[in-house]
Order: structure tokens, then sequence, then C-alpha cells
């Protein structure tokens, strides 16, 4: 192999993503979403990274199957406004830019997801600060798992 190929982005195949480039350009979060996004779809988590105006900027495969959108949709729109229901979307907002505020490095929520035909899917988010390499919040990271399915649970769990 020689030295060039090594510095190319590398794919062990469909179960290992290339890793980021991190000599990229442009926006923290550019370099972020290729790698990220196969990342989470190989986990199978609704993956949303929203920057601090609450603008979807990473959107998997898994949010795509979900909720019915696509990508090239979703990407740009507002987070709260796209994916929650009318009632939850100003207080959810707040809070997630109160986050950015406060400087929560991260937060558990239980909010439905809304799809694009109106269903309320109940969905539990891990949501994280993200930070640049100088330690400015940029945007926030939002792994959400939706229960779409009969669910398995341990008898000792289930009580």
């Amino acid at each position: 192999m020689s030295k060039n190929d090594s510095d190319a982005p590398r794919s062990a195949g469909k179960w290992t993503p290339a890793r980021p480039d991190i000599n990229g350009q442009g926006l923290p979060w550019q370099n972020l979403t290729g790698f990220y996004c196969d990342f989470f779809d190989l986990i199978g988590v609704v993956a949303v990274l929203i920057d601090t105006d609450g603008a979807i900027r990473l959107f998997n495969k898994k949010a795509e199957d979900l909720t019915g959108y696509s990508k090239e949709e979703a990407l740009g729109q507002d987070w709260c406004s796209l994916m929650l229901p009318e009632h939850l979307r100003a207080s959810t907002r707040d809070r997630l830019m109160d986050i950015f505020e406060e400087e929560v490095e991260q937060l558990a929520l239980r909010l439905p997801m809304v799809t694009r035909e109106g269903v309320r899917l109940p969905a539990t988010w891990s949501i994280s600060l993200v930070r640049d390499d100088d330690g400015k919040a940029f945007s926030l990271i939002g792994l959400g798992f939706a229960f779409t399915g009969p669910g398995i649970m341990s008898p000792q769990y289930a009580r």
C-alpha cells in the first residue's frame, strides 16, 4: 500500500464507516455528517444534529426511514417544527436553546417524533452538546430511540 492509499478514508465494508475528513473546509458539522450518519445507522438510532438556531444539519437514514422525510427535505429545517407535536414545539425549542446557554453537556428527554403522515412515535432522546476544537458549543446531537414495534422485556423488568 502506498503512503497516499493509507491517507485515504477507509471502509472495511458495509459494517465499518469511513473515518471523517478532518482536513475539510466549511462549518464544523460538515466534516461529521458522512461518518457519523453511517455509524448511527449501523447501531439503529435516529440521529439529528441541530445548530444554534435549531436548524437540522445531520439527518441519518434511520431518521428518514422512521419519519418519511428525506435527508434533503430535512436539512436546514427547524427540528422542533418538523419532528415534534405542535403543543411541544415552543417549550422544547426554549429548552434546547437553554442547553447552549447553560452549556449542559448531556440531557435525556422523552419526546414523541411525528412522521410526515402525522403518526406520533414514542421516543427517548439523548441530547449532547457538540464542541469545536476550541471548546465552543456549535451544535446539539440528538440520538432518538423510537419504539415502533413490539418490545421484548426480561420478566424481572416487566413488573
